[in-house]
């Protein structure tokens, strides 16, 4: 019996050292792991650095070009934009607005009024439009204002040419307390002519 009892705890003791020696040998494997896996980041970044010197000249232009694509971007979004807008009649505008929802339209208007939303971000514009130029105050629109922030300001009576998207229809309330519903557009860019 004492045999037994002596080769049970003698088991029992090279079991317990067994596991704490497993535990620091699984430490500094992931010691280790750690120190392969910097090394691995840092000869990546070396490699990459030095692919891009073994490019000929012409794919290190690119490269810099893709680098620096978001800087005229914008630019380039705005004039292919504004290509692609065509011009349409305030009646077809007004009569075909499901039709036209979605189309890309270039328009000239007056501003009436600046209305801001109510976490004063978001602008829209109380317009009017006419193709004749011979008064603004027959066929009015709703712009929404989707330029880029930082765009210029504008204000009542401004007479802009804008580019956007015909957006279907829309309602304001009057000061009268009337509802009226007109075009809408989302303007994505627009050059002031005149105030």
């Amino acid at each position: 019996m004492k045999k037994r009892a002596s080769l049970i705890f003698i088991t029992m003791i090279v079991s317990l050292s067994g596991c704490g020696t497993s535990s620091t040998k699984n430490t500094d494997v992931s010691q280790k792991d750690i120190q392969t896996e910097s090394e691995i980041e840092s000869e990546t970044e070396q490699e990459q650095s030095n692919g891009i010197a073994a490019l000929s000249e012409e794919q290190q232009q690119i490269h810099k070009n893709e680098a620096t694509e978001t800087e005229y971007s914008t630019e380039q979004f705005e004039a292919e934009f504004r290509a692609a807008c065509q011009e349409y009649s305030y009646d077809d505008i007004a009569r075909k607005t499901d039709e036209l929802n979605g189309s890309y339209a270039k328009l000239t208007a007056e501003i009436a009024q600046v209305i801001k939303g109510d976490d004063d971000v978001n602008t829209y514009y109380d317009a009017y439009v006419d193709a004749d130029f011979d008064g603004y105050y027959e066929s009015e629109i709703c712009i929404w204002d989707c330029r880029q922030s930082g765009s210029e300001n504008l204000l009542e009576d401004d007479i802009i040419e804008l580019y956007g998207m015909l957006d279907g229809q829309t309602s304001l309330d009057t000061l009268a307390g009337e509802t009226v519903y007109m075009p809408q557009i989302d303007m994505i860019t627009c050059d002031r002519i005149s105030k």
